[in-house]
């Protein structure tokens, strides 16, 4: 009778444990979807309020409209984005948000990318060498199947899947002090162009196996001032590469995330890009990510 009590004692135990662990996995799982849609939320309408902005700013800028004849005045502290490294900031329910404009013809398309330039980059990010080598050679398998459906990789969601990487290399640093594929990557151009004064000195490390002697000398230019197609090609022995400055882009690349890490959106971020036609600007595609 006594062995009998004990068993269903602990039966009644083991019962009420595993209904406690079953509820408390329901409760974190059910805590970690609400910040998952809390960040969906506010990074999407982080992006259209990106997207309304550059939309005035094309319109405003647009030839024979009110501001080019003097009858309308814009308002005080009213400055027009213009592509660039530099962040801008932005303020959406009551958290600030760190915004990157990018012209994204200043960075190569991952469709034009070789395998061994796919190999230095990611050794540039840290990765040993047959780490590299196994990883890029995943990349291209995976860009390749795609070719003949899609014509390649469209989106971060197809090139990031399924990579054996650490979120550092994926994404970069909270502070964007050390950068990731996501912010040295672009998609929809069909170009390698470098921009000698924005293209980060990683990319130059890829696509020309570029020393680190080469890349400081360009780091110590831009230092010093805007640096010249000319002074590009004397260093790294290019040619026939065009100024992208004397034509406005048609596709822009924005890079969104919290400036503290202590928002409500903790180490998420976002990566969009925005189609520019005349006074047009329309978001083409989105990516959701952590970078924890």
């Amino acid at each position: 009778m006594l062995l009998f009590v004990m068993g269903s004692l602990i039966l009644i135990v083991a019962l009420f444990l595993g209904i406690s662990l079953a509820s408390r996995d329901k409760v974190n799982q059910t805590n970690a979807n609400r910040v998952l849609a809390a960040s969906d939320y506010a990074m999407k309408g982080v992006m259209q309020l990106v997207v309304g902005k550059i939309s005035v700013d094309l319109d405003l800028a647009a030839p024979g409209n009110l501001v080019e004849t003097g009858q309308y005045r814009l308002p005080s502290g009213y400055e027009p984005w213009m592509a660039s490294m530099a962040p801008k900031r932005v303020v959406y329910e009551e958290d600030v948000y760190r915004v990157q404009v990018i012209d994204a013809r200043w960075l190569p398309d991952a469709n034009t990318i070789y395998p061994e330039e796919w190999i230095r980059l990611l050794m540039a990010l840290g990765m040993d060498k047959p780490h590299a080598q196994a990883t890029a050679q995943r990349i291209v398998e995976k860009r390749d199947n795609l070719l003949s459906g899609s014509g390649g990789y469209q989106t971060f969601d197809q090139l990031l899947s399924g990579l054996a990487v650490s979120p550092q290399v994926l994404y970069g640093s909270g502070d964007d002090s050390s950068l990731g594929l996501i912010q040295l990557l672009t998609f929809g151009t069909g170009t390698r162009i470098t921009y000698p004064m924005h293209t980060p000195l990683a990319v130059y490390k890829a696509l020309y196996n570029a020393s680190d002697d080469q890349l400081k000398k360009l780091s110590d230019l831009r230092a010093k001032g805007p640096v010249s197609r000319e002074q590009e090609s004397e260093l790294f022995g290019l040619s026939g590469q065009p100024g992208l400055e004397k034509s406005p882009p048609s596709l822009l690349k924005v890079l969104v995330a919290p400036e503290l890490a202590r928002s409500r959106v903790g180490s998420a971020g976002t990566v969009g890009f925005i189609v520019v036609n005349g006074t047009q600007a329309q978001l083409v595609s989105q990516y959701l990510f952590y970078r924890e």
